[in-house]
């Protein structure tokens, strides 16, 4: 084993040995627990990984070309039907643009994809290219709950959850040489096979609530999206899927995609509600936007804020 990684290892041991220290002698409401433990071991493994490789750096730039490439290897392989309703696409790309203000990485320029297709799903390619279907707007009920949805996987982008999965491929298998074609390529065969570990699900989750609340809506709005998408998880068959849609058997369950590439809702909502209330995310003497009506008519509260959706707690009207 090479120096640098027994040193990394060591240091891994010491942190954990630090946090577990914190839980056994602080004070009974600090809040550190073994999931916090278990994420810093996960995410010091990771960079334990990305260090045994040398990964190929990526300007935001070339990743936004990258992200490119693999869109339209996809449009061009696939029939995926985009949507030519004017107005939704508008309204997705209004409530995904103000979602994403409060990204770290400034340079990075969304494009928002509305795909006509009957299941629920939502994925991002590196460099911004965000798709959703209208399986899955159907299911929602506010803009709130959008938000949360865009969020998460602006998230996955603003992460590097995207390029890291490329330039980590690259760098495991030993490819000299890369240039943007090979990205591309690469590209194109990973988000055929979406998939991210346990731990950038939750990072995802937590940035799509942190990137909605900063754009002012209602926290709760994660928590009801994905209670949405609960019902339907019991009669989905879990197979091996891929986010395109006309590769697929039409026999597929509504939720097929989306749960396949995402973990059981159940453990999401119950992460999510203890982030929110750790955090002190909703507070009971203010008030949080919901947008049903903003989600009914198509109009993004940017442009069409409506008195009546700002509320303490997160109630729909029926």
């Amino acid at each position: 084993m090479k120096p640098r990684h027994i040193f990394l290892i060591f240091s891994i041991l010491v942190t954990v040995f630090a946090i577990a220290l914190i839980m056994f002698k602080g004070h009974p409401t600090d809040k550190v627990s073994f999931d916090s433990v278990a994420q810093v071991f996960e995410s010091a493994l990771h960079h334990i990984d990305k260090t045994g490789h040398i990964l190929t750096s990526v300007t935001d730039q070339e990743e936004m070309q990258i992200g490119d490439g693999i869109a339209k290897d996809i449009a061009r392989n696939y029939s995926f039907r985009q949507s030519k309703n004017a107005q939704l696409e508008k309204y997705v790309s209004d409530v995904g643009k103000r979602v994403a203000r409060d990204v770290n990485r400034k340079g990075i320029k969304y494009t928002f994809h509305i795909v006509e297709q009957d299941y629920p799903n939502a994925f991002a390619l590196p460099g911004g290219h965000i798709y959703i279907t209208t399986g899955l707007l159907k299911e929602l009920k506010s803009e709130a709950e959008l938000a949360s949805i865009l969020g998460h996987e602006i998230t996955h982008v603003d992460a590097k959850h995207c390029i890291e999965a490329i330039q980590y491929k690259i760098a495991a298998e030993k490819i000299t040489g890369a240039n943007m074609d090979t990205f591309v390529d690469i590209g194109y065969q990973i988000f055929l096979r979406p998939g991210y570990s346990e731990f950038q699900e939750q990072e995802a989750d937590k940035g799509g609530v942190y990137l909605s609340y900063m754009a002012g809506y209602h926290p709760l709005g994660a928590i009801a999206a994905l209670e949405c998408l609960k019902k339907h998880e019991s009669g989905y068959d879990y197979g091996a899927m891929t986010p395109i849609g006309d590769t697929i058997s039409a026999t597929v369950g509504l939720l097929g995609r989306y749960f396949d590439t995402h973990p059981p809702v159940q453990s999401r909502i119950e992460y999510l509600t203890r982030y929110i209330a750790d955090n002190g995310l909703v507070d009971s003497k203010r008030k949080y936007y919901i947008g049903q009506k903003n989600y009914k008519e198509k109009k993004c509260r940017t442009g069409k804020p409506y008195s009546g959706e700002l509320k303490i707690d997160y109630v729909l009207v029926k």
